[in-house]
């Protein structure tokens, strides 16, 4: 990382590194439900270095919602017979293990996605699960370990083109949001879901430039 009040170098652009992520999960409450999907990319220099897409078990006594498994187009038999949520999450440390130094403060992913507080809130409570009670093993990690505090948000620019007036819709979800804007996307499944919002983003981020120069240009005229 830079100094503070140097400016970023190419060298600093390319060490940029984000952790795109969406859940598929059995209701829409953290503290209850549970996930059964992660699927996430991990970019650096604004390239994809590695792909995360693990289903997993809910753990014992999660609350699983009728009506989440049906958005899932998965079936309460179906995700028993996932590999056990442990699993999963040891799978998931590992791959962040390759690209983060878990005791460097300055070493970090920014998270990105859509909505991304709800993902946010699922994974948080996955470390509390699994490292809370586990006292004796050789280490322990945090959410903080791995990951900056600020993250990226989509739905922010799509906010942009809202209050600039080019986007009304009849919602504002990801499925309708990129059909306007052509992205592919097969809806709700966590990793066809977290790549449409990567390619989303940089559709938006683009549009959302173009705007603010045309801003800027007619607040100079004036």
């Amino acid at each position: 990382m830079p100094r503070p009040g140097k400016p970023f170098s190419l060298s600093d652009i390319k060490k940029r590194a984000t952790f795109w992520f969406d859940t598929e999960t059995t209701g829409v409450n953290s503290e209850t439900c549970a996930m059964i999907q992660f699927g996430g990319l991990i970019e650096i220099g604004g390239r994809v270095k590695d792909k995360i897409n693990i289903k997993m078990r809910p753990f014992f006594g999660a609350e699983i919602r009728t009506k989440a498994l049906t958005i899932n187009k998965t079936t309460r038999d179906q995700i028993e017979n996932y590999p056990p949520w442990e699993e999963g999450f040891e799978k998931l440390e590992k791959t962040l293990g390759k690209h983060v130094d878990m005791y460097d403060p300055t070493d970090k992913l920014v998270i990105a996605g859509y909505n991304v507080d709800f993902d946010i809130n699922f994974l948080r409570k996955y470390f509390d699960y699994y490292h809370g009670d586990k006292t004796n093993m050789k280490f322990i990690s945090y959410f903080g370990s791995w990951f900056f505090w600020p993250s990226i948000d989509v739905k922010n620019e799509v906010a942009k083109q809202v209050q600039a007036g080019y986007l009304r819709l009849k919602n504002y979800k990801l499925s309708t949001i990129c059909g306007h804007y052509g992205v592919k996307l097969d809806a709700h499944d966590a990793l066809n879901d977290i790549k449409a919002t990567r390619e989303l983003y940089h559709v938006l981020m683009d549009k959302n430039r173009k705007t603010a120069t045309l801003y800027h240009e007619s607040n100079w005229k004036e």
